[in-house]
């Protein structure tokens, strides 16, 4: 595990003769080191929906990470908390490690879709199978973003990548993958849903479905709590003479990706009342 501060490096402080002053509490969790996450990209959203809900439920000393190999795995260096980094594809099965070893910690997988939809999916399957105790955030952005770019399982055919430029082949490499529908079935499952990170809306809606993640754990009810958040690569969706842009790449989202993949909660605990997601 990595620990929470000692020895990292020192925080951002501002230049000489510069003043500044903290705002937003959530700083007490995020290191405000410089990320390595490209312009535009929705790790970012989701770090600061971890911080934010990490001390607003003072969570600090109780989270512990198991990091997916991927873009997102940099988070560590984002968060105050205690961090495990795993192989790639076994995520799942760090988290259930530690999990079972600390019952009385939080345990969030942090994956991308490559990491937990790929390579990981047996562990994930396996450990919704058993009922396992942790949290599952998945970061979609149907590609594998830190090798540059390649189709994905959850890549759509609209999707431009390095591998199949005009986008996804379904008669040579199938369709795309749907987690949740893949996932909710499971009895261990009793929380999932799918969010995205394209606007102001649907950071609002996405912080309310990992914090009802949160709050589900908290409340002791046992089993898994997935949530597939889909946020756009548009340094690598590229191919075929199609390039993005942050704000570009959010829109396709809307219009294209969003039409293989159903918004909103999936698979609810009883007495949670349902969030609205457009």
């Amino acid at each position: 595990m990595t620990e929470p501060a000692a020895r990292r490096p020192e925080r951002y402080t501002p230049p000489e003769g510069v003043e500044a002053r903290k705002i937003s509490p959530q700083l007490d969790v995020h290191t405000g080191l410089p990320s390595s996450w490209c312009p535009g990209c929705g790790h970012g959203s989701v770090s600061q929906i971890l911080c934010d809900l990490v001390t607003e439920l003072d969570l600090a000393e109780k989270t512990i990470l198991a990091l997916g190999v991927g873009c997102g795995s940099t988070i560590a260096a984002q968060m105050e908390v205690n961090t495990v980094l795993s192989p790639h594809g076994r995520a799942s099965d760090t988290a259930t490690g530690v999990s079972r070893m600390a019952p009385d910690r939080i345990v969030v997988q942090y994956s991308g879709d490559g990491d937990a939809c790929g390579i990981g999916l047996a562990g994930l399957m396996h450990a919704c199978n058993r009922r396992e105790n942790f949290i599952v955030v998945i970061y979609n952005n149907n590609a594998y973003g830190m090798t540059g770019g390649q189709m994905g399982p959850t890549t759509t055919k609209e999707v431009p990548t390095t591998t199949f430029q005009g986008g996804r082949d379904e008669e040579v490499m199938g369709y795309p993958m749907d987690i949740i529908k893949t996932l909710e079935h499971f009895p261990g499952v009793v929380y999932a849903g799918r969010c995205a990170l394209t606007s102001g809306v649907r950071y609002r809606e996405a912080s309310r479905m990992i914090r009802r993640a949160f709050e589900i754990h908290l409340a002791g009810i046992k089993g898994m709590k997935v949530i597939d958040c889909l946020g756009n690569c548009n340094v690598n969706w590229k191919g075929g003479g199609v390039t993005f842009t942050p704000e570009s790449s959010n829109q396709f989202i809307e219009d294209q990706i969003m039409k293989y993949f159903q918004m909103g909660e999936a698979t609810v605990p009883e007495g949670y009342p349902p969030i609205r997601v457009r």
